[in-house]
């Protein structure tokens, strides 16, 4: 599978030669872990023949062009119960339509076998992707695609690496003004063992500073749940929480070109099934070194911890990511 991926990344090399603006090498190693032993390590390649950012274009990028992509992951990890490896490779063709209208569509293969027994098993996996902008007040993003169910998270309990997952992720923002926003997000996950979760958030955030630095502060709501209650994983009818959002993006005039992306929620917790109560921090940072537009490169550190009944569970993820304009 790697030999494959090296020659559809020579090929999209030689095809960029003919685009207009840079294309862009991205890799990224991430190490996930949690309280209950569960771990997962992954590492990413993708070349892509145009930069973008939907809501923040990079300078020069064009109005309307046809891109190109080639990604590589690959994963190693333990669920609880059974260690496992993945790799996937991904093709992309993307159309950027407007500055207002963007989609790509990817296609591939995943693999993936446990260590131990050696059972192997593959997939077809593939992601269709739409960003938009209605107008400066309104803008989101849908996407539908199909993968295994262990790539999106690591949840208490753990689950069955072999099972697959059809999901559709809704992303919208609504801007009153400059300094006040609101933003809706809906996950739909159509699992293989006929189960289906769902993830519900709103948030309400102001600008403090809404240029440089950039600091908006607010409240939000989420609420996980799933149709069927499992009992070989955890799958509650609805796990909901309710707090406090900081965001921040700070330029560190010390040094040139570096920043200090953080994020901090502080929630209230409530299990329907258990009737329990608690409280949830999560905590997000990350250090970037270099211009966006140019060559630059991340490290980043990610904490959640859930305290209910004097039990704690929490992960941990941390990684570095770099990216070459070529």
């Amino acid at each position: 599978m790697k030999r494959y991926f090296i020659i559809l990344i020579f090929i999209l090399f030689e095809t960029s030669v003919f685009c207009e603006e840079p294309s862009i090498l991205t890799g990224q190693y991430n190490y996930l872990q949690s309280s209950d032993n569960m771990y997962m390590h992954s590492e990413n390649l993708q070349f892509r023949t145009n930069r973008r950012d939907f809501l923040n274009p990079f300078d020069d990028e064009a109005t309307a062009a046809w891109d190109f992509s080639g990604s590589f992951l690959a994963t190693q990890g333990f669920n609880a119960n059974e260690n496992y490896n993945g790799q996937r490779v991904y093709l992309l063709a993307g159309r950027k339509f407007s500055p207002n209208l963007q989609i790509d569509i990817s296609s591939g293969a995943h693999r993936l076998y446990d260590t131990y027994n050696q059972n192997t098993s593959a997939i077809y996996a593939g992601e269709i992707k739409t960003y938009f902008m209605a107008s400066e007040y309104f803008n989101g993003y849908m996407s539908f695609n199909r993968d295994y169910a262990y790539f999106y998270n690591i949840q208490p309990g753990g689950i069955d690496y072999r099972l697959t997952a059809t999901t559709l992720n809704t992303s919208f923002s609504i801007n009153f003004t400059d300094y006040l926003t609101t933003r809706f997000i809906e996950n739909y996950y159509f699992i293989s063992d006929q189960n289906q979760k769902s993830i519900s958030n709103v948030s309400l955030l102001y600008g403090i500073f809404n240029e440089v630095p950039w600091v908006w502060v607010g409240i939000g709501y989420e609420n996980t749940s799933y149709k069927y209650i499992s009992t070989n994983y955890w799958s509650p009818a609805a796990f909901m929480s309710f707090g406090t959002r900081a965001e921040a993006d700070i330029p560190l005039i010390f040094i040139k070109d570096l920043s200090l992306g953080l994020e901090f929620n502080y929630n209230r917790l409530w299990d329907k099934d258990t009737g329990t109560r608690g409280i949830g921090l999560s905590f997000s940072n990350k250090l970037t070194y270099g211009d966006r537009n140019y060559n630059n490169i991340s490290i980043y550190y990610n904490r959640i911890n859930s305290m209910q009944n004097g039990n704690l569970w929490f992960s941990n993820e941390a990684g570095i990511m770099a990216n070459i304009m070529l």
